[in-house]
C-alpha cells in the first residue's frame, strides 16, 4: 500500500468518478479530500485512528474525525457537509463507515442548527410600504427595489420564487394584485391593494 493510503484512495475515487461530476466541483472535491487526509494523518500520528486507508476506515475513526472537527471548533452545519463527502469518497470503496458512525454514535452526531432571524416587526414594514408609495416612478432603480420589497413583504415569496415571476405573472382585478407564481414552496398568496 502506498505512504498516503487517503491521498492514493483521492487520486482513484476521482479517476473513477470524476466524470460525473463537473470539473469545479471535481477541484472542490479534490481540495476537500485532500485536507481530510491531513486530518486523518494527523489523527493516526496521534494513535487516535487505526488507519488512513479509505477501505478500512471504521465508525471510531470517523467518530474521531469528527471530534476532530469539533475540536477545532467547526461549525455543525459544516461537519454534516464534511459527513456527507467522506461518506461518499468511503462508499465508493464499498466503506458504510460513515452510517454505521451515524448509527452507533447516534447520540454525538452534530445536529443542523436553524438559526432563524426575527421577523421585521410592524412598524418597520409600514414604514417601507409607506416609503414605496412616496417613491417617484421616473426613478426607474429606486421603484423597482421598493417594488421587489413590497411585494416580498405583502406576498412570502421566497428570492428564488420572485427572480422567477415575469411581468406578466401579474394581474390587477377588483380583488387587488394577483400574482401567479409558477415555482413555489408554498401555497398561493394573496396581495390586497
Amino acid at each position: 500500500m502506498a505512504r498516503y493510503p487517503f491521498i492514493t484512495g483521492v487520486r482513484e475515487f476521482l479517476e473513477k468518478d470524476g466524470d460525473y461530476y463537473k470539473e469545479i466541483t471535481c477541484k472542490s472535491l479534490d481540495r476537500k479530500l485532500r485536507f481530510f487526509g491531513k486530518i486523518f494523518e494527523e489523527l493516526k500520528k496521534q494513535g487516535k485512528v487505526g488507519t488512513t486507508n479509505p477501505r478500512n476506515i471504521n465508525p471510531e475513526d470517523v467518530h474521531a474525525f469528527v471530534g476532530n472537527r469539533i475540536k477545532n471548533k467547526v461549525k455543525n452545519n459544516v461537519i454534516l457537509h464534511d459527513l456527507s463527502t467522506l461518506k461518499t469518497f468511503l462508499l465508493s470503496f464499498g466503506n458504510n463507515a460513515v452510517d454505521e458512525y451515524k448509527i452507533k454514535y447516534r447520540s454525538r452526531v452534530p445536529r443542523m442548527v436553524h438559526n432563524m432571524r426575527e421577523p421585521l416587526d410592524e412598524s418597520t414594514v409600514k414604514r417601507i410600504l409607506e416609503r414605496a408609495l412616496e417613491v417617484d416612478t421616473k426613478s426607474w432603480r429606486l421603484f423597482e427595489g421598493y417594488t421587489l420589497v413590497s411585494i416580498a413583504l405583502c406576498t412570502g415569496l421566497r428570492p428564488l420564487e420572485l427572480r422567477q415571476c415575469l411581468v406578466s405573472n401579474i394581474r390587477e382585478d377588483d380583488l387587488g394584485f394577483i400574482i401567479h407564481a409558477e415555482h413555489v414552496k408554498a401555497g398561493i398568496r394573496h396581495l390586497d391593494k
